[in-house]
């Protein structure tokens, strides 16, 4: 399902929108979702030799699905003429669970989507300004500044799954033991920030024909990324890492980065006949 709001309005010298979205997926495999909200503002004035404009959005989405990747091969491999649908109960119906499913090579497909699950959400902002001021015919100075915020997170987790004594002995998914449950859990957030700064000429001296650019660019990026994940949790339906027993698996990853750059050129043009250009670029961080 998807709800859509939008406002557009302007004259000759501004123009403004906004709009929100909002889609809501329910995808192929049984329980798994999407559901996505995005924000957009746009607008710009135009005052004579001073244009505006800026930019800005925002995107929020947040999934709920299996992790396995097998629940097909699970479905493939069961004889055509079973009605699978007929055991999605598998927590209740006493043929459609774990221990009693009728086939003795794969489970059940819908404890497989059950069992085995990820809820995550991502958050996308995102917006540039640009300022372009042109003080004389012959010079445009433009600055365009951006920045983007992204944070992550994940959290998945594989429920505790108990055999009976007959489904260990005799069915070979089961042949393992018991599958003790576990938790993991995934953050992520990163930054970019982006300024350019150009000024640009053009004129006519005689024959002589005149062009420049002058510029200067920062950007400047950060990211860090920390997971940690616990097994063979104390309470098997309460999926948090403190309840885990042993040591819990960790990592972290990290970055920051900064550029800074100067550009310029100049090109020379006599009569339509003899040009020059030279160009240059010095970048540090």
């Amino acid at each position: 399902m998807q709800n859509d709001v939008s406002v557009k309005t302007g004259d000759k010298n501004s123009n403004f929108f906004f709009s929100v979205q909002n889609v809501g997926i329910r995808a192929t495999m049984p329980g798994d979702k999407s559901n996505r909200t995005t924000v957009r503002l746009n607008a710009s004035r135009n005052m004579g030799i001073l244009n505006v404009g800026m930019n800005f959005g925002c995107a929020q989405q947040q999934k709920d699905r299996t992790t396995s990747g097998s629940v097909y091969w699970h479905v493939v491999n069961s004889p055509g003429h079973i009605p699978l649908r007929a055991y999605k109960d598998h927590l209740n119906d006493y043929w459609s669970n774990v221990n009693n499913y009728f086939n003795d090579y794969y489970p059940n497909p819908y404890a497989t989507m059950y069992n085995y699950r990820q809820a995550n959400r991502n958050d996308d902002f995102f917006g540039n300004v640009v300022l372009s001021l042109k003080p004389t015919k012959w010079l445009n100075i433009t600055n365009r500044l951006g920045y983007n915020i992204n944070s992550y997170f994940e959290h998945n987790i594989n429920r505790n799954i108990v055999y009976s004594d007959y489904a260990i002995h005799h069915r070979s998914f089961a042949s393992s033991g018991e599958q003790k449950a576990s938790v993991s859990d995934y953050n992520y957030f990163y930054t970019r920030l982006n300024n350019e700064l150009v000024a640009t000429t053009e004129h006519n001296v005689g024959k002589l024909r005149i062009k420049g650019l002058l510029g200067n660019l920062t950007r400047q990026t950060f990211s860090k990324g920390t997971s940690v994940s616990g097994s063979n949790l104390v309470i098997p339906t309460l999926f948090n890492v403190a309840n885990r027993t042993g040591e819990p698996g960790a990592s972290s990853s990290f970055s920051d980065a900064r550029l800074s750059s100067v550009f310029g050129s100049l090109s020379l043009g006599f009569d339509n006949l003899l040009f020059v250009e030279l160009t240059g670029r010095n970048d540090w961080g």
